[in-house]
């Protein structure tokens, strides 16, 4: 592990802390098809290998999804002992968990057939050395698969909300900035990744749509977007009155259906 974790890594430990079983109830409503879901983006891409590593694992949803298709297959990783204490608490012994960075994994060359990734990559440091070693401990000619945060979307309710957003932090004077530059541009991806020692990548956007109850959408807002937390107090509840203010024509039977864009990047690993 680094020494001195960067101000970003220090963010997300810290956020993680707090929210360490957050990630699941996120994502496990939101569908892209009714039944289907960001999850089962990666699941589907990997359902034949008989060894796979989730990176930046989390709470272990995708996991347990991963381990009743295939008992024992799945092996979990990710830097924060908050999240793997809830990963553990929810999968059966035989899933392994690892707490280690990205950038330097200790498993062996080649030690899996595939490797998935759900909302993790955008915010890790050193992108290019993830990669890496994301292909190091792969097999040749395995499938590496990873969900990250697409564009906004560009719904009415989603330009309102982070019109509102964007505001908020720059009335604080906060400018985040969080993992690699390549996420910025679906463009430079495919670079990135055959740098690394993946083919081309294949990649594809899917509209999520999640129905939040009303009187959840601050919680919402906060365990979904990484900037919320970055203002203060008084921001933060500021920013919620503001997005409550003009979400309110957006809420039918109490609740607002909330869409949002993942980007599904699907990929093999070259031989050496």
């Amino acid at each position: 592990m680094p020494s001195s974790p960067s101000s970003v890594e220090t963010f997300l430990l810290a956020f993680h802390a707090q929210h360490a079983r957050d990630g699941c109830a996120l994502f496990d409503v939101g569908e892209i098809t009714p039944g289907f879901g960001s999850y089962d983006l990666l699941v589907r891409a990997v359902e034949s290998a008989s060894r796979v590593l989730d990176v930046g694992c989390g709470d272990g949803a995708l996991l347990a999804k991963l381990d009743e298709l295939r008992p024992g297959s799945a092996i979990g990783l990710d830097f924060s002992p908050d999240v793997l204490a809830a990963a553990r608490a929810r999968l059966p012994d035989r899933v392994r968990l690892i707490q280690a960075w990205a950038q330097e994994m200790p498993l062996e060359d080649g030690a899996v057939e595939a490797v998935v990734s759900h909302m993790a990559l955008m915010l890790m440091d050193d992108l290019h050395r993830v990669l890496r070693e994301v292909r190091r401990v792969m097999h040749p000619g395995g499938v590496f698969c990873a969900v990250v945060s697409g564009p906004p979307h560009p719904s009415e309710e989603s330009r309102r909300f982070f019109s509102v957003l964007r505001d908020c932090l720059r009335e604080e004077d906060v400018t985040p900035r969080f993992g690699a530059d390549c996420f910025r541009s679906v463009e430079d991806i495919p670079a990135a990744w055959c740098a690394a020692g993946f083919d081309a990548p294949a990649i594809e956007d899917h509209e999520l749509t999640r129905r939040v109850p009303a009187d959840r959408l601050r919680a919402f807002f906060k365990q979904s977007y990484y900037p919320v937390a970055l203002l203060s107090p008084a921001g933060q509840a500021a920013l919620a009155a503001r997005a409550e203010e003009v979400l309110r024509p957006h809420v039918h039977d109490g609740c607002l259906s909330w869409r949002s864009t993942v980007r599904c990047i699907h990929t093999r690993a070259r031989p050496a």
